[in-house]
């Protein structure tokens, strides 16, 4: 029984049974080793590429720092208000009907319907600004008996910072009106909701005559109208009041 069981000396059969994985686990475990000690021991750099310069060199004496920093220009109150106030040229300028065109000043708008027989009235709006702001300049002009296309009505043109950048009509009797309008301007669609518009670069045309003439405007008694304007001037007028309103309110 004794043999059977083996000599006390002896390695149990489970060891001898598992003998020649042994060396294997035994270089796993070198393996492992030899990585931990290549982790944590510091690796040198490695050389620099021919022409490159090290990391650690120094800005060299002929570009400093400054030199690195790019400055914007200052912009001055005199630029800003320039942005504001300019004229586009004659070429650039959008044509509402003869004689008015986008950019007109109010002395020559006045100055042209007083030669062609007409009575102009200016109504404006020069409210004071703090110094750097640019202005703000409102001027309406306004003819009660202009005559467009042959037809009597209301004239009305609007300025921003000597600029007209708004021309509106509204006739009188627009059933005699609208055939005229829409042959001069046949590009207008017709929209469902009665109201035409016609947009081209800058120009925007719109017109109420549709609905004012139909039976459900003469119900709302809409009031008819064509419009012209320069949208240019639109945005800027609207971005003055973004920009610069609760700068010029006291």
């Amino acid at each position: 029984m004794a043999g059977q069981q083996g000599s006390p000396n002896q390695p149990p059969e489970w060891w001898t049974r598992w003998r020649p994985l042994r060396w294997l686990i035994a270089l796993a475990v070198l393996g492992f080793a030899v990585l931990g000690l290549r982790w944590w021991w510091p690796q040198p750099a490695p050389p620099p590429l021919p022409g490159s310069v090290p990391a650690t060199s120094p800005v060299p004496a002929a570009l400093s720092p400054d030199d690195l920093v790019v400055e914007e220009e200052a912009i001055t109150a005199a630029d800003v208000r320039a942005a504001y106030t300019a004229v586009v040229p004659e070429a650039r300028r959008v044509r509402f009907f003869a004689p008015f065109r986008s950019y007109q000043g109010t002395d020559e708008v006045h100055r042209l319907l007083e030669d062609a027989g007409y009575h102009p009235q200016l109504t404006s709006r020069h409210a004071k600004v703090p110094e750097g702001l640019p202005p703000s300049d409102l001027d309406i002009i306004e003819v009660y008996d202009y005559q467009h296309l042959g037809q009597p009505g209301k004239l009305e043109l609007q300025f921003f910072n000597d600029r007209l950048y708004q021309a509106e009509f509204e006739p009188k009797d627009a059933d005699a009106y609208r055939p005229l309008f829409r042959a001069q301007w046949p590009q207008l669609g017709h929209e469902k909701g009665g109201r035409s518009e016609y947009v081209a670069g800058p120009l925007r045309i719109a017109s109420s005559l549709d609905l004012s003439t139909s039976s459900v405007g003469q119900a709302l008694r809409t009031r008819p109208f064509v419009l012209f304007q320069d949208s240019r001037l639109i945005r800027q007028r609207d971005d003055w009041d973004f920009q610069f309103a609760k700068q010029a309110v006291p």
